[in-house]
């Protein structure tokens, strides 16, 4: 049901701030996003030394980011079979698993730096890119969320809390990996 202001009524809780309703949704997937820019910026300023620590080849690297990289074949594939289901399922299940697949995938990434396994971090790199699969209930929520007259503002909020850590967070990771050491610190 559909208000005035531009908000939907029956997605759940709002806020108000300066007169205006916000969806409750919108400030946690503004959380959400916010905790996983942090933590991605950060981690990512080490990824390459980090894989070229445990298999010293730039093709190694070319590979694992052509397997899951942001447009890397897993992200590609994985996204419309994600998206078809969670219109079918619903959405929150698939934010969490798509956190669950970045945890898993971190901790493949942990024990590939302790062992130097190139095998498990492909087997990482896969779950990294299977946790796209979240991507799409994501933006459908956000969709939901708010009527389409404020959806730009919505996407706006997400996209900026998603990127506003990468300021500032892949210096504190440079840092922290000059301190410990990349392999110590990856994932």
């Amino acid at each position: 049901m559909e208000r005035d202001d531009g908000f939907l009524k029956e997605r759940g809780p709002v806020f108000k701030t300066d007169g205006q309703e916000i969806n409750r949704n919108i400030y946690v997937l503004a959380l959400t996003t916010l905790l996983s820019g942090f933590y991605g910026t950060l981690l990512w300023v080490m990824w390459q030394p980090f894989i070229l620590s445990i298999f010293p080849s730039v093709v190694f690297v070319g590979l694992l980011e052509s397997l899951s990289g942001w447009r890397g074949i897993v992200t590609t594939i994985i996204q419309p079979f994600s998206g078809f289901i969670s219109d079918r399922r619903g959405r929150k299940q698939f934010l969490v698993l798509g956190g669950t697949l970045n945890l898993l995938a971190s901790t493949i990434y942990l024990l590939a730096a302790y062992t130097a396994n190139k095998y498990l971090v492909v087997l990482g790199a896969f779950l990294w890119g299977s946790a796209s699969l979240s991507w799409p209930a994501l933006d459908s929520l956000v969709a939901e969320s708010i009527k389409s007259r404020r959806r730009g503002f919505a996407y706006s909020v997400i996209s900026f809390t998603g990127t506003v850590p990468g300021i500032f967070s892949p210096l504190i990771g440079g840092r922290i990996a000059d301190e410990l050491g990349y392999p110590l610190y990856s994932f």
